[in-house]
């Protein structure tokens, strides 16, 4: 199996429908080659994410862009990241209207 993620990020952790934020994604070891990182997001309406990642060989992390629409109400996005098929990580993301 390949490495399993450690830990989401998404900064800012709050943002304004419409702008975009940066996730993080972190693996527990180093990519002994490139590894996949499939994407999930709990709104694809308010804040989309693209469908997988690569953590190149060697590497610890990967960056991957959130886009975002202005939501009717605030609302909070999760967004997961499994590299293992095992374990999901998840990082949240607060957009405002």
């Amino acid at each position: 199996l390949p490495p399993a993620v450690a830990s989401v990020t998404i900064a800012p952790t709050s943002v304004t429908g419409g702008t975009n934020a940066t996730g993080t994604v972190k693996l527990a070891v180093a990519a002994p080659g490139d590894v996949i990182v499939t994407l999930s997001t709990s709104s694809t309406l308010i804040g989309s994410v693209p469908a997988t990642v690569t953590v190149p060989k060697g590497a610890l992390s990967a960056t991957f862009t959130v886009t975002t629409k202005k939501p009717a109400v605030q609302t909070v996005v999760t967004i997961g990241a499994n590299s293992d098929g095992v374990t999901t990580k998840t990082g949240t993301l607060t957009v405002k209207p």
